[in-house]
């Protein structure tokens, strides 16, 4: 399996254009598979490697990945983090949350709720909840919960 491969299946079938192109794949061949709708475009530069509905991971990747340097927050994070009953209310609506810097600015993105931090701590926010939770004494993970930031999948890479 190649390396592009691994990141479709690592990140539920959703990449971005830089992260194929670090990979080796060329602007041509990105254009043959949307072309050939093997992958469909999300948003710029971010495709799924199907036509269907999306999933929610799928939903919650294509959110990272278009907003790089965002992590989950709320439901989002604790639903991907494999908290039960996290979806709430924003089941039928698929509302992904995210939290950025404060200060930084995002263009508007339906179906995408923003949460500007100020006192979260960047690396914590971007471990997985799980590896932060059994070598952590700290109030680091009463922050974390509060905030709920995590990436979709605990073996993915952070953006």
């Amino acid at each position: 399996m190649d390396a592009i491969e691994r990141l479709l299946r690592r990140q539920a079938g959703v990449v971005s254009r830089r992260q194929v192109l670090d990979a080796g794949m060329s602007e041509v061949l990105v254009a043959r598979r949307v072309r050939r709708r093997e992958w469909v475009r999300l948003a710029d530069g971010v495709y799924v490697d199907h036509t269907g509905q999306l999933t929610t991971a799928q939903a919650e990747w294509a959110t990272l990945l278009r907003h790089p340097g965002s992590v989950l927050a709320g439901r989002s994070a604790l639903r991907a983090g494999g908290l039960r009953g996290a979806t709430g209310q924003d089941r039928a609506r698929r509302i992904v949350e995210i939290a950025v810097p404060h200060g930084r600015r995002l263009d508007a993105d339906p179906g995408v709720s923003v949460v500007r931090a100020v006192t979260c701590d960047w690396r914590v926010c971007r471990e997985p909840l799980s590896r932060h939770t059994l070598r952590s004494g700290s109030g680091g993970v009463g922050r974390l919960l509060h905030l709920g930031a995590q990436q979709p999948s605990k073996s993915a890479p952070w953006v």
